[in-house]
């Protein structure tokens, strides 16, 4: 049993390549090293982390966000295959990868299939998990991730720093996932040209049950997936309602933290002082003031009133509670205490 500290993501960028060869990235991959060769018309090759058996390329990135270090549990299985040649030590851009080639994995690795898991999809090299990305074999994107009843969640990440902001409710998950699996696979470099890969992107983080994630980006005016996937209607409304949830959570959150600050502004510095957290206050919309509230205004809207209530370390006292008037972000007054 091998426990692994580090998320691992499939690199969007280098797929979306229109070089001639797949085993090199564009400049700029944080995940990528450079290796310079003489007698190589580059004179410089920038390599993504990445290996080929079965005529399938695997690949392994992972720009970990920085909230989402957590443990990955995997137990290794037969050897399906065995590393022959380390292209990042020879091979030029142009090098066709063939069965056996590995970007840095040393000549003589061992590549190992996952317990539990296709080795269409995952396999395992020197304790890293690698991901397919290319599969000429397969013709939609449920033969390219054979990942029935491996899923666990499905999250939105980030695109600024690919952290998770957002989870699928079950339902969503099942129906995005019943959909994306029959959808067919086309060319990508004749996506690109057409401009389906083009506008906002959207970063979908697939976690398996093992820990294991890899992320999807997804182009919602085109409903398209890098990995060369149109999607259906199905795909676009859950997809779409998602990142409704999304906007709405992100708004409550911003509104609480606002009422949360406008309450514990208008305290004494004592009551400051009994609070144990204030970011743990209890927020909740109230049809009206209660009679034993000391006010500090009396003009206020009557249809946006919160109540904050702040945990004390002074229970002889009590909770200090706040109302405040969200349109106005007015503080109303302070329940009276013991």
């Amino acid at each position: 049993m091998k426990i692994f500290k580090k998320m691992i993501f499939i690199s969007v960028f280098a797929l979306l390549l229109s070089a001639c060869s797949n085993s090199i990235s564009q400049k700029g991959d944080p995940d990528s090293q450079f290796t310079s060769l003489k007698g190589c018309p580059d004179a410089e090759i920038e390599w993504v982390d990445m290996l080929m058996i079965d005529d399938i390329k695997y690949e392994h990135h992972f720009p970990e966000p920085a909230n989402e270090n957590l443990p990955i549990t995997i137990e290794k299985g037969r050897e399906v295959g065995k590393v022959t040649y380390e292209m990042a030590d020879s091979a030029c851009s142009n090098h066709k990868m063939q069965n056996g080639d590995a970007a840095f994995l040393k000549e003589g690795t061992i590549i190992y299939e996952i317990k539990g898991y296709p080795t269409s999809f995952v396999v395992a090299a020197n304790d890293v998990i690698y991901v397919a990305n290319t599969n000429k074999k397969a013709k939609t994107a449920g033969e390219l991730y054979p990942m029935d009843k491996l899923v666990k969640n499905i999250y939105i990440q980030s695109t600024e720093d690919g952290k998770r902001m957002h989870t699928f409710s079950q339902f969503s998950k099942d129906k995005f996932l019943a959909a994306f699996y029959d959808l067919k696979l086309e060319d990508v470099q004749s996506l690109i040209d057409v401009g389906k890969l083009e506008g906002t992107r959207l970063f979908l983080e697939i976690e398996l049950n093992n820990g294991v994630s890899f992320r999807l980006l997804y182009w919602g005016d085109s409903n398209t997936f890098h990995i060369g996937a149109i999607g259906n209607d199905e795909i676009k409304e859950v997809i779409n309602d998602e990142v409704t949830n999304l906007s709405n959570n992100e708004s409550t959150r911003i509104i609480s933290e606002n009422l949360q600050t406008i309450a514990f502004n208008s305290l004494t510095d004592m009551e400051k002082k009994e609070i144990e957290n204030k970011e743990k206050a209890e927020i909740e919309k109230i049809e009206e003031v209660p009679e034993n509230t000391d006010l500090v205004i009396n003009d206020y809207d009557k249809n946006n009133i919160y109540s904050v209530k702040f945990k004390s370390t002074n229970q002889d006292l009590g909770d200090i509670v706040v109302f405040v008037d969200n349109v106005n972000k007015k503080t109303i007054g302070i329940l009276l205490r013991k």
